[in-house]
C-alpha cells in the first residue's frame, strides 16, 4: 500500500505543484482584492462625507429652516452604501417656520442620494399634538432608515 501511494505522488508530482499554485495565486489574488475593496470603501466613505456636509450647508441656506431658534434641531449622518453604491444622507429636521404658530412647525426626516438628489425614504410629524412612539409611519421609517444607512 504504501509503495503505491509512493507511485502516485511520483507519477503525479507536477499536477500536485500546478494545483498548489493554484491555490495560493487564488489565494494572493482574493487577499489583495479584499484589501482593495476595503481601501476603496473608505476613501468613498470619505468623500462621501465631504459631499454630505456641502449638502447639509446647502440645505440650510434654502430651506429656510430657522437654524439657531431655540425650538430648530438638526440631527444628521452620512454613509456610504456599499449595496446600492451611492453616497446617503439623513437629516432630522424639526423646523420652526412660524414661531407664532405652532402648528405649522414639524419634525421632517429623511434620506436622500445625493448623488441623484432623490429622496429615498422621508416622514414628517408636526410638532404640536404628535404622539411619536405610537406612530407606525414614523416606526416604519425608522427600520428603513437603518437598513440603508447600515448597508
Amino acid at each position: 500500500m504504501k509503495e503505491k501511494i509512493n507511485n502516485w505522488f511520483k507519477n503525479n508530482w507536477f499536477k500536485i505543484v500546478v494545483i498548489a499554485a493554484i491555490l495560493v495565486i487564488f489565494l494572493v489574488t482574493f487577499c489583495f482584492y479584499k484589501h482593495w475593496e476595503n481601501t476603496n470603501y473608505q476613501q468613498r466613505a470619505e468623500k462621501c462625507m465631504e459631499l454630505g456636509q456641502e449638502y447639509v450647508s446647502n440645505y440650510l441656506k434654502n430651506s429656510g429652516v430657522l437654524v439657531g431658534f431655540p425650538d430648530t434641531e438638526l440631527e444628521r449622518e452620512y454613509h456610504f452604501n456599499r449595496k446600492l453604491k451611492t453616497c446617503l444622507v439623513y437629516l432630522d429636521v424639526a423646523r420652526t417656520i412660524n414661531p407664532n404658530r405652532p402648528e405649522n412647525n414639524y419634525d421632517l426626516r429623511f434620506v436622500i442620494d445625493i448623488l441623484t438628489n432623490k429622496v429615498l425614504i422621508q416622514n414628517s410629524i408636526p410638532l404640536v399634538g404628535a404622539t411619536y412612539s405610537k406612530d407606525a409611519s414614523r416606526l416604519q421609517f425608522e427600520i428603513q432608515k437603518e437598513i440603508l444607512m447600515n448597508e
